[in-house]
């Protein structure tokens, strides 16, 4: 009797761990309101950590994740997201499965992460930075170490956006008209205004006794009296 009795208490303890570290939506971000690490009997140690989150990402980038121990025992599994603002519940971006990894989908976490199997001392995965605009991301992850009652890790890594520096304009025209000198350009990529400069005597330089006018389109009718010479630049911004 006391034989089969040891062997049910096993067989429940092996059970146990094992779907801990199969759990999923557990990364702590917002939304799906279930625990990152603190539902477990283990000390939150934080012996775990997430390598390759820019802290200032490009729009529409990808990067490589790579999950990993610092110390302490194997990582059974974690659970990781990214949402988009403070405490926003939208996903930002896109996650793709890598090395040791998988992604799933439940209800209020329908991005996530996590190993494809139990017990690994690293593992990679990709996110692909969502489109210009979005602002401040964060990226939510749990992991546990060991079993059940190892060491917790709870990760929160902040990531603002890149500001998008305009490209030059391109392709300068000045055409003669009735009403004075009439400038067009190509558009410049992120460009939201353009800066006209002219000089009548040498080449043109950008500084502020140049500037002859600021627009948000791609021409400007320069009103200058007939000159034997004008040179011009067109910045953006």
């Amino acid at each position: 009797m006391k034989q089969m009795l040891f062997v049910a208490v096993l067989l429940s303890l092996t059970t146990n761990l094992w779907a801990h570290g199969t759990y999923t939506g557990r990364s702590g971000a917002p939304g799906r309101q279930t625990c990152a690490s603190s539902c477990h009997g283990g000390p939150i140690a934080n012996t775990v950590e997430i390598v390759g989150f820019p802290s200032e990402y490009t729009p529409g980038q990808s990067y490589l994740l790579t999950i990993r121990k610092m110390s302490g025992g194997t990582v059974v599994n974690f659970n990781a997201s990214c949402r988009i603002g403070e405490t926003g519940t939208d996903n930002a971006g896109v996650i793709a499965s890598g090395q040791n990894t998988s992604t799933y989908n439940v209800t209020g976490e329908t991005n996530g992460v996590h190993f494809t199997t139990v017990n690994h001392d690293s593992g990679q995965f990709t996110w692909t930075a969502p489109s210009t605009g979005t602002g401040l991301v964060k990226l939510y992850a749990g992991a546990i170490q060991t079993d059940v009652d190892g060491d917790n890790s709870r990760i929160i890594l902040s990531a603002t956006e890149a500001v998008a520096i305009p490209s030059a304009p391109d392709s300068l025209v000045v055409i003669a008209e009735d009403a004075g000198l009439h400038l067009y350009w190509q558009p410049s990529l992120n460009a939201t205004m353009y800066n006209v400069y002219r000089d009548t005597i040498g080449t043109v330089t950008v500084i502020p006794e140049n500037l002859i006018g600021t627009v948000g389109t791609t021409d400007f009718l320069d009103t200058i009296e007939p000159a034997d010479h004008a040179s011009y630049i067109v910045t953006a911004q």
